[in-house]
C-alpha cells in the first residue's frame, strides 16, 4: 500500500481513510494536504475517467468504546469537545424596575433568563414581566 490518508474522505459516495487503500483515480482527485507527509503517492490516470465528482471531507463520529476492548481504529479517532451550555448572565441586585430607568425589555429579558423563565423570542417586555410574576407564583 502505498501513502496512508492523513483524515477520511468521501468521494463518489465511498468513504476512505487512514489505512484503506485508495484507488489510483480517487488517490487522483485528492489534494496533497490529504496525504500523512503532505505527497500524494505515485499515480497513473485513467484512461477514460468518469465525471469528477466534489471531494467532501468527512469527520469521523465519535463511537463508543469500552475500554477493554478498544481497537487501535478507535484511538487514531480525533476526540470530540462539546461546547459548554450557555451560562445566563445573573442580573445584580435581583429583578429590574418594572417601570422608568432600568426596566427595559433587555433588563427583562436577562433577568428572566438568569432565573430560567421560557417566553418567546417575540414577548414583549408586558409579556417577559407576566411570564416572571408566573413562575415566581407557581414555585
Amino acid at each position: 500500500m502505498g501513502r496512508r490518508l492523513a483524515r477520511y474522505y468521501l468521494v463518489n459516495g465511498q468513504s476512505y481513510g487512514p489505512g484503506d487503500e485508495v484507488p489510483a483515480d480517487v488517490a487522483a482527485r485528492l489534494g496533497e494536504d490529504a496525504w500523512e507527509g503532505g505527497a500524494s503517492p505515485a499515480v497513473v490516470p485513467a484512461e477514460d475517467p468518469a465525471p469528477v465528482a466534489p471531494v467532501v471531507e468527512v469527520v469521523p463520529e465519535p463511537v463508543a468504546v469500552e475500554a477493554d476492548t478498544a481497537e487501535p481504529a478507535a484511538a487514531e479517532a480525533a476526540p470530540v469537545v462539546e461546547p459548554a451550555p450557555p451560562v445566563a448572565p445573573v442580573v445584580a441586585g435581583g429583578e429590574p424596575p418594572r417601570i422608568g430607568k432600568g426596566s427595559s425589555r433587555s433588563a427583562w429579558v436577562t433577568y428572566a433568563d438568569s432565573i430560567g423563565v421560557v417566553f418567546a423570542d417575540d414577548a414583549g417586555r408586558d409579556d417577559i414581566i407576566a411570564a416572571v410574576d408566573a413562575a415566581k407564583r407557581a414555585e
